[in-house]
């Protein structure tokens, strides 16, 4: 994910939304300025609860989770290692 990529955790029975960037080391900095290298940690922190999945916290601007992102990463991984083994043969 790229540097200054906008994050929103909304939380549907309070109402709150908790909004956070991407740094360009890859970590998730609040809008208070507080960094942390999981989104997990980093939700808990916004909303001062937890603990939360921070994967299906966070969100892009879109409305595509973290979860999201990492299952297609993960999707892609494998469909290129399954391709490399094939031709390897």
């Amino acid at each position: 994910m790229a540097a200054e990529t906008q994050l929103t955790f909304r939380r549907k029975r309070s109402g709150e939304a908790h909004l956070a960037r991407v740094t360009a080391d890859g970590r998730i900095e609040l809008s208070d300025g507080r960094r942390f290298k999981s989104p997990s940690t980093a939700a808990a922190a916004a909303s001062g609860r937890g603990p939360f999945d921070g994967r299906t916290a966070w969100a892009l601007d879109g409305g595509t989770l973290l979860d999201v992102l990492r299952q297609r990463l993960l999707d892609t991984v494998r469909l290129a290692t399954r391709r490399y083994r094939c031709s390897a043969t």
